[in-house]
């Protein structure tokens, strides 16, 4: 477990990782869409697996209102 965008005061995310496979997951606990850098933290590689919101709109280092996403880092 780690924090990471400490420094959002809108984002809550941290990495957990079992050595394999790391996961970033970020929380917006705001109701005002968010931006987030993952490069920032040298994920090159970003694959959502899991999001509160279904649809074509959703994608990484964007979180919308109360949105939560569970991606699959690299």
């Amino acid at each position: 477990y780690r924090e990471v965008f400490e420094d959002s005061g809108s984002v809550f995310s941290f990495v957990r990782s079992n050595g394999e496979e790391t996961l970033l997951i970020a929380v917006n606990f705001t109701g005002m869409s968010v931006s987030y850098d993952p490069d920032s933290e040298g994920f090159t590689e970003q694959q959502i697996i899991l999001g509160s919101y279904n649809d074509d709109e959703t994608k990484t280092g964007f979180l919308r209102p109360y949105e939560a996403q569970i991606i699959k880092v690299g």
